[in-house]
């Protein structure tokens, strides 16, 4: 498949990518003379000008057709081509095809579209051939250049690496949510069937929104019956302060399953980032209950030996019994008994 204009301006684009292009070979341009012995004529007077003016390459750059910003080093040899091969004559033998002598073999050279280099960057110590290779019908083309080329300062570099990975950091820690809250929440006595409410603030400093969730602690299956969080999910907007109620309340669905002390280690989780970017807030409630009779059914309550109020463990029953048995046993051992 033959190539395309658009195949053209990607090799192109491909090239300026460089901070200098270089390109060399047989480009097989010819001289525009119609008379060979013209040609041949000017050769033996050494006039490299005149043959210039002719020379198909500087015509097609001059017009901007061809090899465009790129730069060739003066000629001041003879035409490249065409020789004998194994000598240093022009072939011009009868018995062979004649050829127009030309500088088919060249060397130019131009600049990226990299700002880091400048055209004067490269200048040409020689421009010349080599008549010692005889056997092609060419003669070798050789530029010898100095090229200022750019060289990285590698300690500058890391620092400059090192700086802006740092500033990198910085900016994706500000995109982080960020909260400040009181993980201790303290309610006074609790009583039975009577609500006690504890507000819980959530203070968003980061420059993100946060989006919240309570949920249980890690080693309960959910959230306790005695507590309520309201609203227990939201969204709090940067510099914002969220207000939550923590609200207790036994009733005699629950009083069987709690003790004198309540506490509970509740989850406040970021629900807008993952948990290893920033770590679970842990939110600690805790409260006193006054026991009492509500809610106690009758066959329990005639269990306890003492007055309900003052029995330290709710669920154990047979705490009394326990005390006696220490007594009786702390006698016997010291022969009372």
């Amino acid at each position: 498949q033959a190539p395309t204009a658009d195949d053209d301006e990607d090799l192109l684009s491909i090239l300026y990518h460089h901070d200098m292009v270089f390109w060399l070979g047989d480009l097989n341009y010819r001289l525009n003379f119609e008379m060979l012995e013209e040609v041949f004529d000017k050769i033996k007077e050494l006039d490299w000008p005149y043959l210039l003016h002719k020379d198909q390459l500087q015509e097609e750059r001059t017009k901007g057709r061809a090899f465009d910003k790129f730069v060739e080093a003066p000629i001041a040899y003879q035409p490249t081509y065409k020789f004998q091969p194994g000598t240093d004559e022009y072939e011009q033998r009868p018995d062979k095809k004649k050829r127009m002598p030309a500088w088919c073999d060249r060397v130019l050279w131009r600049k990226g579209h990299k700002k880091t280099s400048n055209i004067s960057d490269v200048q040409c110590v020689k421009y010349a051939i080599s008549r010692q290779q005889k056997i092609s019908d060419h003669k070798p083309v050789y530029a010898q250049l100095m090229y200022a080329a750019n060289v990285f300062d590698t300690k500058k570099r890391k620092t400059i690496k090192d700086a802006i990975m740092k500033n990198r950091d910085n900016y994706d820690n500000n995109q982080l949510p960020q909260i400040d809250i009181n993980p201790d929440v303290a309610f006074p006595l609790i009583k039975f069937g009577e609500p006690q409410q504890q507000e819980f603030v959530i203070h968003n400093t980061g420059n993100v929104a946060v989006s919240y969730r309570f949920t249980h602690g890690l080693e309960t299956p959910s959230m306790p019956k005695w507590l309520r969080i309201l609203p227990n999910r939201g969204v709090i907007r940067p510099g914002d302060r969220g207000k939550i109620t923590f609200e207790i309340l036994v009733t005699s669905e629950v009083v069987r399953s709690i003790t004198n002390k309540l506490k509970e280690d509740i989850l406040l989780k970021i629900e807008n980032i993952a948990d290893d970017m920033v770590p679970i807030k842990i939110v600690t409630v805790t409260a006193n209950y006054l026991p009492s009779c509500f809610g106690n059914k009758i066959e329990n309550l005639v269990k306890y030996r003492k007055p309900i109020r003052f029995i330290e463990d709710l669920n154990d029953m047979d705490l009394d019994h326990k005390q006696i048995k220490k007594q009786i046993k702390k006698k016997f051992e010291n022969g009372n008994l």
